[in-house]
């Protein structure tokens, strides 16, 4: 394996730039640096080598000393280093190496300031302080006596340690002490090992050495060493004054680095703390095994058993009184004075009733109440009554008790039991003992229990009592009352707690069989409840609640507080009959009292719903007893329904308990040598087993101190605790894989904030430490950190380089404010063995440009999120993780993570690798070789390194994820191997965003969401793992309500196994590195294979249940994030295997829309029948799926198929979405003509808004095995084309004989007639937005594309996209492929028409400025194409400004766009072509009128120039050539023409692309190329009249430039030059003429052609009119074009050197024409000649020829006076030789020509007064017929003073 090595340390030397040029400031600020990875091999252990970089960090530094200055770059190559600093500072920011690698500050007592004002604090600006190295003066300071002991300063001083000298803290300066003025270590500060002190100040500021050395083998409270409290509020001012570190401080405000409040800060020191004992004393150990223990009570506490008196003449020890009746004797009953006393079916009936107060009477007098009765002791009295109308009337209807008479008093005529005591000395004691109430109340005729406690006061039962009465009253007259039982009795022992084991049973007379019909103990909830006892046939006696008068209404059975021990677990159970036809859950809860007298609850059972139908159901479940019940004085159980309709129905209870099931956890069983250095009274943690809690009921972890460790046996030691835990806990013993761990949470060193600290403690932070070896070994941390402060954390390393030997280990953290361990900018480090509890934040944070860090053996447990505002901006430390890695490669190997409120692992790396001042890094820096400016920045993408070693690490418990891992984007594969994640509240495993991910060796076990999550992550594997869903053992282990369990608890899943992503995410991924090949940076690319996962050796189990957990699947599919619906995650399984009928829950996501799943399945042994012997495939049911399967196929669960012996390969046809809903896909395989059919996948119909989105595109999909195949589209039975398709593949399967990408064939229908004249369907918008889309936020409902009705230029509709969300949001249209590929070379124009508006106000655009904010619209061309013969691999081309934005764009109605599309080679091949309008201010809307794309007819003989004279008013065809050029439409005499502006270089102005058909052309075919313009000053307007031999000034003329480009060269050269014209022609332009020859074959051979305007001075405007090229016919009458300068101008005709001849058009001409040619040589060299080139296609050899021209000399002193000259010389020297032609041809087959022609006329004489006649005949020699260019030259070698006038000339056939 190869990790990339990110050395960066060179990058502190930058501390700010300024923007880069150009589109790179609207990326990033240029980060100053190039980074170059190198990979360092992994030894043997594949432990990361780190000793190598402390040569690269120390040979960089060496190599680095220089100074940086404005504008310079200079490249620093170090071994494995290379980086490029491209530099545009303020001078005062760049430092010198010595400047900005900066030793320690020396803090003496005038360097050091407190101040509570507001100093910049150490955030990003700590990247302007430098940084520190050891002291010079410290050169020798190993070697110092550390004889001198500290001496404690007074007052407010500080200690201050000097420098070079080393001092000793001994016991004698106390054991409590406080150093307010802080302390300054700049030499060596020595604690004595025997030392314990504690420390209080304000801060510690380590310049030399810190040293404590502790000699303990044990930890514990005893044995503490040095703590130091840093305490104040002042904010610490550091300047440091000592060599090396003077400056680094220089940067900082007023040259003070501010530390904030107390800091603990290390500035070019060291730390060399090592307090934990050596040997193999561990931090956190597992716990091995438990022992129980079984809490004694005193049975002083409990009631006892209670009997009758001795005294008593009653012979039964509980029942004083019974009677039944059964015998038929009255006893000692009578009827109420005068009421019927009668036996009357084996009941007392009392009748005669004429008073309420007349019932039943029994007179106890001779049963001796006094001796029988105690005083105030509680009895039961139960009476079995029926009340009857005498005359018999309304039997079975409600008695008046039952409503009563009085309306609001609830026991109004309802029958009581009255105690009436006569006394001695005259009148008696009644009192009501129990009493009915209406809710109770019977129907007439209906048996009822009157049941209730009694007591008697001692004047009650004083024993000269004269009488004692018991009876029954109150029901009204008329009414009888009949008593069928009664007794007063003693509760019966049921009642009371089994002395011989008091707590053995907590539910006293649950059963309903302690005390005949009276329900004692149990009471009611409200008092106007109704419980009683019923019995059932078979004599079963139960608890009947009846009236309810809610949901919480409830029976209530009292509990003994004394049994509630902490970690005592009880089984709860009980009976239950609800009179309900509808199910209703309900749960069961101890309510209880504090001894403040506040009452809480405790849900100790959830019990399932269930109704009257059911019958009895039994619930059951075990509550471990927590601290809060353990110190209640009152507990009761009660019972609640979770609906609040639960309160409206009867409720029948039986077998009420809560009996004890084991003891609280006395001690816990774990490895003798790994407890060795724990001692007594430590503190430990003990880790979670459930589910995390955001609640209280049920803590995350348990927190005691421990005792003695006893009972060593084995290698195994027993250790108490001193408080038995409340949570449940798993040994090794009970599980191996869930067993949970122990960790000491104390040390003997200590440093930590004031207690009163709640939120800002200190801070112990290495800072730009370099060089210097730490060592931080066994220190506690407590109350540190600063909430929501940067680089205010309680352990921080910050931008320190390379540290290697740097150890963080053993050390505790604990209740710390915001995070643990803090490493950024630092590398090397080894943190290990950490314990950490209850901190919040992340707690081991690795952060930007940290690497090669080692992380191992950590323990991290019930990490606490911060809140929202108390997080670092752009931190997400309000979703905690014990562990975060934002930087790779680091390792992190047999970790532990349990029990935090969020996450245990988080791996996310960002997309920037930032510096410490907030900049990008950037890799590669390309500049432009000429300019040395930077083109082009490619930024540093920490997602593309590869991870460290990540194995053996285990999450747990965790409150989202046990791993939540994002965004690996590098090529090799990260590995995740022998991860354990278990319980965690959502996932075990989330994976997001990630590509080349391998999950190897791992469990994955009872995470309540997903086990396994795996999104937008492509080239998975997961190998030899298992996944499991929940075991029986943890839903016992959960069973208590206040437990989170899977399946049950709000927002709990079903504990599904693996969650499978159905879209690939990155299709086509293009994967690689940048190399340097030595002279530039070059990106080497492959693909990925666009698979998604492969399962190996993956076994599932647990995921068939009965019960809640009944939907759990092995496997499910992620349709939540299922893009289109569409099923492209090509995966596989190889040996998968699965416990248990579920498979996956294909059903489900078939439903959702995804109805495509292919699994291969390699070899077959996956097959749940076991049948199938070679590779086979898992598909959705479906016909199309299975239509060409080799083998059988066999559906499964839920929608599964297992098609076996067929190997299938996926592709997917991608088609416009529009009028395509009704196509079907017809594939037919070659070989024997059968098909399969199938439908379109699709989510959007329904839509409008998705469905308008473009990429939103309809998909078919077949999946097929090897073979020859055509696919069709069709409507019914006709072929149909939807506009375009392209074939996707899925990455092939790792089986053999499926198809391949050229098996398959797909059918283009043959276009109709005019077809593709116009590719654009509902252009006019008459249809509304049929067939138009959008681009924009596909899941944005805010982008609408909506008909504008009336919003047409003439009040037609128009479309119109609102409320876009992009600049690239924008219309467009699908174009019809098949006309691309029919029309191959052919033209398309783009006509638009478009306006904007804001905020519905028309918007103009600046047709100019490139600036988001005004930028006017543009069209791209969106093509899709194969990059590959092979159809394999797919590129997206945006082609952007196919048309633009003509002028004038001022309209408040529509402008135009415009612009033309060539068909060339690529888009011949194109697979779809979406043309649209983008690229404009995103709030701004976008409205069509007319939309257009046209066939554009090839110009063919006809004039090449389109739109050339401006005639309609807008610049169609015409760009600037520049995007700095401007031009407008202007009026003018004659209509319209075009003016250029601002041009940025005189090259620069507008050009056309000429749509030629090449067909039309020939080697040396001939054009005329023409155009006007006039010049008009830039800063006035004035006109300027051009100068035809000016260059460079604001005369210079305009020409016209015509560029080919070909396959063979791109050929360039002017084609039109301004020529000479006469005074009174054309109106006050200038003319362009030239003849342009395609004497070139490239120009013939063109793939594109364009003609541009240049030329003139970047100070002018110019305006053009009349630009034209047209084809000059072959026509060999006259050779010469404009031969005799008729209209006014020099045309065609061009001067060798045009500042070396003067050319004018004079008048008259001969004859009195109207123009003669004036030419002038203005030097002395007379060889510059006046040309023009010959059409060489009628130089045909052979031909005679003649040139005749008619010749005038002038003298040039005032051209009016005549010349003459000898006709007879035939010497161009002489001065004497008449005007002769000269005939030039270049590139002939047997050399140059250049001939002069003399006159051939027979005249003797020259007439200096006239035109004179010159002719030359000749024949065309061979030579001259094969020369590539010919052209007759004029005015060569005139003589000296002589100006020559020519016209009529002419070269004609002889």
């Amino acid at each position: 394996m190869m990790h990339f090595v990110v050395l960066f340390w060179f990058l502190l030397l930058v501390t700010r730039a300024n923007p880069l040029e150009g589109r790179i400031a609207s990326i990033s600020s240029s980060a100053s640096g190039e980074l170059l990875n190198d990979a360092i091999d992994d030894d043997n252990n594949n432990n990361k080598t780190r000793t190598g970089l402390k040569q690269h960090h120390d040979s960089f530094y060496d190599a680095n000393s220089l100074l940086l200055g404005n504008e310079v770059e200079e490249e620093i190559v170090a071994p494995h280093l290379r980086y490029v600093i491209s530099h545009n500072h303020e001078p005062d920011v760049l430092l010198s190496a010595s400047d900005s690698i900066l030793d320690d500050a020396v803090l003496k007592a005038g360097d050091l300031l407190q101040d509570d004002t507001a100093h910049r604090k150490l955030s990003l600006a700590t990247s302007t302080i430098g940084n520190f190295q050891a002291l010079d003066c410290n050169a020798n300071l190993a070697s110092a006596s550390c004889s001198n002991t500290v001496t404690l300063p007074s007052g407010s001083n500080p200690l201050e340690i000097p420098c070079g000298q080393c001092y000793t803290f001994d016991a004698s300066l106390g054991r409590s002490v406080t150093i307010a003025g802080g302390i300054n270590v700049k030499g060596k500060l020595r604690f004595a090992p025997d030392v314990q002190v504690e420390i209080l100040t304000p801060y510690v500021i380590v310049q030399g050495e810190l040293e404590i050395t502790t000699a303990h083998t044990m930890i514990s409270p005893e044995m503490e060493s040095v703590k130091f409290i840093l305490t104040g509020t002042s904010n610490i001012l550091f300047k440091p004054t000592d060599s090396p570190n003077a400056s680094a401080c220089n940067q900082q405000p007023n040259g003070v680095c501010n530390l904030g409040t107390k800091p603990f800060v290390v500035a070019g020191g060291r730390l060399n703390i090592n307090a934990f004992p050596v040997g193999g004393c561990k931090t956190h150990t597992p716990i091995l095994g438990k022992v129980l223990k079984r809490p004694d009570h005193d049975p002083l506490s409990f009631e006892s058993i209670r009997t009758l008196p001795e005294s008593c003449p009653i012979s039964s020890t509980t029942d004083y009184i019974q009677y039944d009746f059964e015998g038929g004797n009255l006893g000692n009953w009578t009827g109420h004075l005068g009421a019927i006393a009668m036996i009357k079916d084996r009941a007392l009936r009392i009748g005669g009733r004429k008073a309420t107060w007349q019932g039943p009477l029994l007179d106890l007098t001779p049963m001796m109440p006094h001796l029988c009765l105690v005083p105030n002791q509680k009895y039961l009295l139960t009476a079995r009554v029926k009340l009857d109308k005498a005359d018999g009337s309304d039997h079975g209807l409600p008695t008046t008790c039952k409503y009563g008479q009085n309306g609001s008093q609830w026991y109004d005529r309802c029958p009581r039991i009255v105690s009436k005591v006569g006394k001695a000395t005259g009148g008696d004691i009644a009192k009501t003992k129990v009493q009915m109430i209406r809710t109770v109340a019977p129907n007439y005729g209906e048996w009822v229990v009157l049941s209730g406690e009694a007591t008697w006061d001692e004047e009650e039962l004083a024993a000269d009592s004269t009488y004692f009465l018991l009876y029954i009253d109150e029901p009204e007259p008329g009414v009888d009352i009949s008593l069928d039982f009664f007794s007063l009795s003693l509760p019966g022992a049921e009642s009371y707690s089994d002395p011989n084991d008091l707590c053995g049973e907590l539910i006293l007379n649950g059963n309903a069989e302690a005390n005949g019909f009276n329900p004692y103990p149990v009471d009611k909830s409200d008092w106007h409840d109704r419980v009683m006892i019923l019995e059932e046939e078979g004599g079963n006696r139960y608890f009947h609640l009846g009236a309810r008068s809610g949901a919480s209404s409830t029976t209530v059975f009292p509990i003994n507080p004394s049994c509630m021990d902490v970690g005592v677990t009880y089984t709860v159970s009980g009976r239950f009959r609800i009179h309900s036809d509808l199910a209703e859950d309900y749960y069961i809860y101890l309510r209880a009292q504090r001894p403040d007298g506040s009452w809480f609850s405790r849900s100790i059972v959830d019990c399932p719903g269930h109704s009257f139908s059911d019958g009895w159901v039994t619930c059951s479940g075990q509550f471990i007893v927590d601290a809060e019940l353990a110190s209640s004085v009152q507990v009761k159980w009660q019972h609640r329904f979770h609906n609040w309709n639960g309160g409206s129905y009867p409720v029948d209870y039986d077998d009420i308990s809560i009996e004890y099931a084991s003891g609280y956890v006395d001690k816990l069983k774990v490895s003798a040598d790994e407890v060795s250095c724990w001692g007594s009274n430590s503190e430990v943690h003990i880790a979670s087993s459930t589910y995390y809690n955001f609640n209280n009921e049920a803590p995350n972890g348990f927190i005691t101190t421990m005792g003695m460790k006893e009972n060593s046996s084995g290698g195994v030691v027993e250790i108490s605790l001193n408080e038995p835990p409340s949570i449940p806990i798993i040994s090794q013993d009970e599980s191996a894989e869930s067993m949970t761990r122990v960790a000491l949470l104390n040390r003997n060193v200590k440093i930590q904030g004031a207690d009163s600290d709640a939120k800002k403690g200190g801070y112990l932070q290495v800072l730009h430490t370099l060089d210097q070896l730490q060592t931080l070994v066994g220190v506690e941390f407590r109350r540190m950190g600063q909430l929501g402060n940067v680089d205010r954390f309680p352990l921080q390393i910050v931008w320190s380089g390379s540290v290697s030997g740097t150890t963080i280990a053993m050390n505790s953290f604990r209740d710390n404010n915001f995070r643990c361990i803090s490493i950024e900018g630092t590398s090397n480090i080894t943190i290990s063995q950490n314990v950490a509890n209850r901190n919040r934040g992340h707690c081991i944070y690795i952060g930007s440009l940290a690497t090669h860090n080692a992380i191992r053996q950590n323990f991290v447990s019930e990490t606490l999120s911060v809140s929202w505002n108390d997080r670092i901006e752009s931190e997400d430390d309000n979703n905690a993780a014990g562990f975060k890695l934002a930087y790779q490669p680091n390792d992190c190997d047999d970790n532990i993570a349990i029990g935090n409120s969020h996450h245990g692992f988080k791996l996310a790396t960002p997309d920037r690798a930032r510096l410490e001042n907030g900049q990008t890094v950037s890799e590669t820096i390309n500049k432009d070789p000429a300019t040395g400016k930077i083109v082009d920045v490619l930024y540093l993408n920490p997602r593309k390194y590869q991870i460290g070693s990540f194995s053996k690490n285990v999450a747990n418990s965790n409150g989202d994820s046990g791993f939540q891992i994002y965004y690996g984007e590098q090529e090799e594969w990260n590995v995740f191997e022998s991860l354990v994640a278990m319980k965690n509240r959502y996932r075990g495993l989330y994976m997001d965003q990630s590509f080349r991910g391998l999950i190897t060796g791992s469990l994955f076990a009872e995470n309540a969401l997903y086990n396994v999550d795996i999104q937008w992550s492509d080239e998975i594997q997961i190998v030899n793992t298992n996944i499991r869903g929940v075991s029986a053992e943890t839903k016992k282990l959960v069973q208590s309500p206040y437990f989170n369990k899977p399946c049950v608890s709000s927002g709990f899943g079903s504990s599904d196994g693996y969650r499978m992503q159905t879209a690939i995410h990155r299709w086509d991924r293009s994967v690689g590195r940048w190399l340097n090949n030595g002279q530039e940076w070059t990106s080497q690319r492959y693909y990925g294979m666009n698979t998604g996962v492969a399962l190996q050796n993956v076994h599932f189990s647990h995921f068939d249940h009965s019960d809640a957990c009944m939907s759990s699947m092995p496997i499910t599919f992620n349709t939540d994030s299922m893009r289109d619906g569409h099923w492209d995650y090509a995966s596989s399984f190889e040996n998968v295997t699965f416990d248990g009928s579920n498979i996956m829950n294909a059903g489900l996501a078939w439903d959702k829309g995804v109805n495509d799943i292919v699994i291969t399945d390699i070899g077959g042994r996956s097959d749940p029948s076991g049948k199938a012997r070679t590779a086979s495939s898992f598909v959705s049911n479906a016909d199309f799926l299975k239509g060409f399967a080799g083998g059988s196929c066999q559906e499964y669960f839920d929608g599964i198929a297992y098609c076996s012996d067929t190997c299938l390969r996926t592709v997917t046809l991608r088609v416009d979405q529009s009028e395509t809903r009704t196509m079907n896909l017809r594939v037919t395989r070659s070989s024997d003509g059968s098909q399969v059919t199938g439908l379109g996948t699709y989510l959007y119909d329904a839509d409008p808004i998705l469905f308008a989105y473009e990429s939103n595109e309809r998909q078919f999909s077949v999946s097929l095995p090897r073979g020859e195949y055509t696919i069709e589209f069709v409507e019914g039975d006709q072929t149909v084309w939807p506009r375009y398709v392209y074939e996707i593949w899925e990455g092939a399967p790792s089986c053999e004989n499926h198809v391949i990408s050229t098996d398959v064939t797909i059918v283009e229908p043959p276009l109709n007639t005019d077809e593709c004249t116009e590719l654009i369907r509902n252009g006019d918008m008459s249809l509304g937005v049929t067939y138009w889309q959008h681009r924009g936020s596909r899941d944005d409902g805010n982008n609408l594309l909506q008909v504008v009705e009336g919003g047409g230029s003439l009040g037609s509709n128009a479309i119109g996209l609102f409320n876009r969300n992009w600049e690239y949001s924008g219309i467009g249209q699908n174009l019809d492929t098949r006309c691309f590929h029919e029309n191959f070379g052919s033209y398309y124009e783009v006509v638009v028409w478009f306006r904007l508006e804001k905020e519905k106000i028309p918007y103009i655009c600046d047709r100019f400025n490139s600036d988001w904010k005004v930028r006017c619209p543009t069209i791209t061309l969106k093509t899709v194409h194969y990059d590959d013969p092979v159809k394999e691999v797919l590129d997206w081309d945006y082609d952007n400004n196919m048309a633009e934005v003509v002028l004038p764009n001022d309209s408040q109605t529509f402008n135009m766009i415009h612009g033309v599309i060539k068909i060339d080679e690529k888009y011949s091949k194109v697979n779809r072509a979406w043309i649209y309008a983008e690229m404009f201010d995103k709030p701004l809307d976008l409205i069509f009128d007319q939309f257009s794309v046209s066939k554009l007819e090839a110009a063919c003989n006809v004039e090449f120039i389109r739109n050339g004279d401006f005639g309609i008013g807008y610049s169609s065809f015409w760009k600037p050539y520049s995007s700095r050029s401007k031009f407008r439409i202007v009026s003018v005499e004659d209509g319209y023409a075009m003016e250029v502006y601002d041009k940025p270089n005189k090259w620069d102005a507008v050009y056309q692309d000429l749509y030629i058909d090449k067909s039309c052309l020939a080697h040396k075919d001939r054009f005329k190329v023409t155009g006007k313009f006039k010049m008009k000053k830039k800063v006035d307007g004035q006109e300027v009249k051009c100068n035809l031999a000016a260059s460079d000034t604001i005369y210079e003329c305009s020409a016209l430039a015509l560029k080919a480009y070909s396959s063979s060269g791109d050929p360039f050269r002017r084609v039109a030059d301004t020529v000479a014209l006469a005074s009174d022609a054309y109106d006050g332009w200038s003319l362009m003429a030239g003849v342009f020859t395609m004497n070139d074959i490239r120009y013939v051979d063109h793939t594109r052609m364009w003609i541009r305007m240049e030329g003139t001075h970047v100070d002018v405007s110019v305006i053009y009119d009349d630009i034209s090229v047209t084809p000059i016919p072959k026509s060999c009458d006259n050779l010469i074009l404009n031969h005799d300068f008729e209209d006014g101008s020099a045309s065609f005709w061009v001067p060798q050197a045009r500042d070396r001849i003067n050319v004018s058009v004079v008048s008259p001409g001969v004859n009195q024409s109207q123009y003669a040619l004036l030419l002038q040589h203005t030097t002395s060299n007379r060889g510059f000649t006046f040309d023009q080139y010959l059409d060489t296609r009628c130089l045909v050899e052979g031909d005679n020829l003649i040139i005749e021209a008619q010749f005038k000399l002038l003298d040039k002193a005032n051209l009016s006076s005549g010349l003459s000259c000898d006709p007879s010389s035939r010497n161009t020297n002489s001065a004497e030789h008449c005007p002769t032609v000269r005939l030039t041809g270049r590139n002939c087959n047997e050399g140059n020509i250049d001939a002069v022609l003399w006159n051939q006329q027979p005249f003797t004489e020259w007439d200096s007064d006239g035109f004179n006649n010159y002719s030359h005949s000749f024949s065309v020699s061979a030579n001259l017929a094969s020369c590539e260019e010919s052209f007759i030259r004029l005015a060569h070698s005139l003589p000296d003073g002589a100006a020559l006038v020519i016209d009529n000339i002419q070269i004609l056939s002889s």
